[in-house]
């Protein structure tokens, strides 16, 4: 958790500037309590139902996370072979994970054939024939589930939209029937479950039930070609609350009482592949103070974190709270804009923010920055990839070291 005592930022029981004496600013900061309060909110949502947490490992790749996770009773929804890379150095098992995307390689699909991941969400009819062709050359037999796109407008940022027909993601009803009506070419594969994916920072329930009922009879429409899945993957999209003063928590009473009663109604197997809901609040970023201006009128707080490292702002208009590290509380707020080093005019977090001011060689927190915070960085402008920090108590250890200069050329030759 990140509470404030005395005016100081604390993350657990450790004083924030406990962990900056060693790692320096900017750095990413996890809490291991929140981390487990949120996957327990969503053990608890899906008690009811025979259904298994598969984590999105795309909104935090960290294997010291991972791990975490798995000790928790989470497996992992990998997009990669290097997620799948990761997962297995956490530890993980085959049986712990399900392989979504829609751009598979051919050596990542066999490489989680040889993993014996658990179940493929296949994309296209054309994925299905070339997953067939290479478990036929390793003698094994493939799971597949139908990723269905429901075609339902999941009310979130339009770049993180993914179940409307004209996204790129997911199989039609029609292209899911022909296949199963052809189901004889495809001899190397088990079709044992459909999957959805509507989007991400979903903060309402309706989408969620209009997508289950159109996956619902969707099965039914399927099921006069004898598809009899097993598997029902409900893929992830909680979303979770960056503005407090608009945004309301996902209600998940309201889910409880609308969703899982129609759940309950069918014998599937539930899967759910949550991400930002576990990663994004249990993690923050510390950035230092560089310098402060005022340019024609205009305030400037400038950091020593860019979009390299948070590219969320730049990337979707997304909002972080931003605080001081420490608080004074007697000095009024000013208005300001709070940038980054970066030679971009777009290496901005904040427009225009009312915060209290800061001055060189102070620290600032960005909150809820824990999902697509160091998953989606880069060393742009060629700034290394900054520390990664696990909090449990009044301890902590760093689980990312700062990248080197050493470390950015690796791979490089004159």
């Amino acid at each position: 958790m990140f509470v404030y005592k005395n005016n100081i930022l604390f993350i657990e029981d450790t004083p924030f500037s406990e962990i900056i004496k060693r790692t320096g600013t900017p750095c990413y900061i996890y809490s291991q309590s929140l981390i487990n309060s949120q996957y327990t909110i969503l053990r608890d949502l899906f008690s009811g139902l025979n259904c298994s947490l598969r984590f999105s490992v795309k909104s935090l790749g960290n294997i010291a996370i991972l791990a975490l996770l798995k000790k928790l009773g989470a497996g992992a929804d990998i997009v990669s072979g290097g997620e799948l890379f990761r997962c297995k150095k956490a530890g993980m098992k085959g049986r712990d994970l399900v392989f979504s995307g829609a751009g598979k390689t051919a050596e990542e699909i066999k490489a989680a054939l040889d993993f014996g991941v658990e179940i493929i969400n296949a994309e296209s009819t054309e994925e299905i024939g070339v997953i067939e062709q290479i478990a036929a050359g390793l003698g094994r037999t493939a799971r597949i589930a139908f990723r269905i796109n429901p075609d339902v407008d999941a009310r979130t940022h339009k770049k993180i939209t993914t179940g409307k027909k004209e996204t790129k993601f997911g199989i039609a009803p029609e292209q899911a029937a022909e296949v199963l009506k052809n189901k004889n070419l495809f001899p190397h594969i088990d079709f044992c479950g459909v999957d959805m994916h509507i989007g991400s920072q979903i903060l309402s329930v309706e989408p969620f039930t209009e997508a289950v009922k159109k996956m619902f009879s969707i099965i039914d429409f399927l099921a006069a070609y004898n598809f009899k899945p097993q598997t029902f993957n409900l893929g992830g999209g909680f979303g979770i609350v960056y503005n407090s003063k608009t945004e309301k928590p996902f209600p998940f009473t309201v889910y409880r009482k609308k969703i899982i009663p129609l759940l309950q109604s069918r014998p599937y197997r539930y899967l759910i592949e949550p991400g930002r809901f576990i990663s994004g609040p249990s993690g923050l970023m510390i950035a230092g103070v560089q310098y402060t201006k005022n340019t024609a009128g205009k305030n400037f707080i400038i950091t020593d974190a860019g979009f390299n490292d948070l590219v969320r702002p730049a990337m979707y208009e997304s909002y972080h709270e931003i605080s001081p590290c420490i608080i004074k509380t007697a000095q009024k707020p000013i208005t300001a804009d709070i940038v980054g080093p970066l030679c971009e005019t777009g290496d901005i977090f904040a427009a225009g923010r009312s915060i209290e001011p800061v001055k060189r060689g102070e620290y600032l927190a960005f909150f809820n920055a824990g999902a697509y915070g160091t998953a989606m960085s880069s060393m742009y402008n060629s700034r290394p990839l900054a520390p990664e920090v696990l909090v449990s108590g009044s301890s902590f250890r760093i689980i990312r070291k700062r990248w080197s200069y050493k470390d950015m050329l690796r791979g490089e030759k004159l």
